[in-house]
């Protein structure tokens, strides 16, 4: 999921031939562009979330789980 609006030209292969200068509306992050690994950050943080991990004060890539006396550590 994308928060900005991106257009891309139509790919190779999938081109409309009656509408070949029609671009194409992103709704998905897509490899290799520039929104994608903050779109996957996102997404995996919103997942870790729901397996009550929470985010390290110090450090975004690190998350603890924290339940009764176990602990575990998540290094991203």
């Amino acid at each position: 999921e994308l928060k900005e609006t991106v257009y891309m030209y139509q790919p190779l292969g999938y081109r409309d031939p009656d509408r070949p200068n029609h671009a194409c509306l992103l709704q998905k992050s897509l490899y290799g562009l520039k929104q994608a690994p903050q779109a996957w950050y996102k997404r995996f943080v919103d997942y870790v979330h729901t397996l009550r991990f929470s985010h390290s004060k110090t450090n975004h890539f690190f998350f603890v789980y924290r339940r009764d006396s176990f602990m575990a550590y998540l290094l991203l």
